[in-house]
């Protein structure tokens, strides 16, 4: 995945990615853009660095409960992750 900046015409950033992304999620309030893909998720900053990358197995499900991205996985439980540190965390409520 590349940022590109049309005012400087040029690539700004550059993050490899393990597999076609699905879709993107940005929270402004933290200055984060989630890419999820086929099998995880990486959490990258408006500015392009990456800040955290998390994968299992396909995503089913995705949730984001304030300070939480809570991930459905194919037969596994709910994963529950620190949106600003990617670290595991308790989960925000069970579904």
């Amino acid at each position: 995945m590349s940022g590109v900046s049309v005012k400087k015409r040029k690539i700004d950033f550059r993050i490899e990615l393990d597999y076609l992304f699905s879709c993107f999620l940005q929270l402004k309030d933290c200055g984060l853009i989630l890419c999820f893909h086929e099998i995880g998720v990486v959490a990258i900053g408006v500015d392009g660095r990456e800040w955290w990358r998390y994968s299992q197995d396909i995503i089913e499900d995705a949730v984001v409960a304030g300070d939480k991205l809570q991930i459905k996985f194919m037969d596994k439980s709910w994963v529950c992750l620190d949106i600003l540190s990617g670290a595991k965390a308790e989960l925000a409520y069970q579904r």
